[in-house]
């Protein structure tokens, strides 16, 4: 929906920890765009996503840290991290996907032009 903005994100914004087995945390300026695959071409009959990349979510310590290890060299995760840009104020459930039962984790932001809904979604 709004795939441009959404693209333009930066990591450090999300509620989500991005790291690697080779980086501890994604370069400060990451973009989505740089690291997810962008949906927002494919012809889907609901909301799709803007964005998406599959991998391996955690929650760590005690503080609930929430980590989301994106698949690179060939590890395969069980889950798929999805973000999509709406209007500010929308029904989440328009946006959420069908199988809520396999949500595993989502939050929602606002800045000043758009809200950002992301998800974690068990992919198995």
């Amino acid at each position: 929906m709004y795939t441009e903005l959404v693209g333009r994100l930066t990591l450090d914004k999300i509620n989500v920890t991005f790291k690697t087995e080779y980086l501890d945390n994604y370069h400060e300026g990451t973009l989505i765009e740089d690291i997810m695959v962008n949906y927002s071409n494919l012809d889907l009959s609901f909301n799709a996503p803007d964005f998406g990349i599959t991998g391996i979510f955690k929650s760590i310590n005690k503080f609930q840290e929430l980590v989301f290890y994106p698949d690179i060299k060939g590890i395969k995760g069980s889950e798929m991290f999805l973000i999509t840009g709406i209007p500010k104020g929308s029904d989440l459930s328009k946006f959420r996907i069908s199988e809520k039962n396999k949500i595993i984790f989502q939050g929602y932001w606002e800045d000043s032009k758009i809200g950002y809904f992301y998800q974690v979604v068990d992919i198995n």
